[in-house]
């Protein structure tokens, strides 16, 4: 049984560090080394992390995390290994390494709904939807008449704004009267 942790600590450091992590089994074994490769993986995972295109606070409590296992790491107690790899995989799947290269680079996107829900949560005005549904009418009114004002025609606006043809119409016919 032992032999299938060290090679899963194997497995799992080659995830990021490729051919460099090659024939360390017997390193999972040494609480020096296997701290040294785990402080390495999340100074990696940091610097990934570091690197989306995503809300900064999101990567602020992505990073934070990773340096409270950087923290729990520098502890005398010791958790279940098993466990952990599992988990550091997870990370390295959903941070896209496999094999010591990088092949995903993760997009963190936000619905609507969750761009109203961290609103929210923040604090903020539980009707800013509301406020901004109207006023991206009068906003997307505003594009349509600049465009216009440049000689472009409905289907060319359309075209532009991804929407049809009858949309732009009818937007005009609306608030045109």
């Amino acid at each position: 049984m032992s032999e299938d942790i060290n090679m899963l600590f194997e497995h799992t450091m080659m995830k990021f560090f490729g051919k460099k992590a090659y024939q360390t089994v017997s390193q999972h074994n040494s609480p020096q080394h296997r701290r040294e490769w785990l402080i390495k993986f999340a100074k990696t995972a940091i610097k990934r992390v570091d690197s989306f295109e995503a809300d900064n606070r999101h990567k602020k409590r992505l990073i934070t995390l990773l340096d409270g296992f950087i923290s729990d790491l520098k502890s005398d107690k010791e958790p279940d290994w098993r466990a952990f790899y599992h988990l550091i995989g997870i990370c390295g799947c959903l941070l896209g390494y496999r094999d010591g290269a990088i092949i995903y680079d993760p997009i963190y996107a936000q619905s609507a709904r969750q761009y109203y829900t961290s609103i929210i949560l923040d604090g903020g005005d539980p009707l800013q939807d509301h406020y901004d549904k109207k006023n991206c009418i009068e906003i997307r009114l505003s594009v349509v008449k600049d465009l216009k004002s440049k000689g472009l025609n409905n289907q060319l606006i359309a075209l532009v704004l991804n929407t049809t043809e009858y949309k732009i119409k009818k937007l005009m016919r609306d608030f045109n009267r």
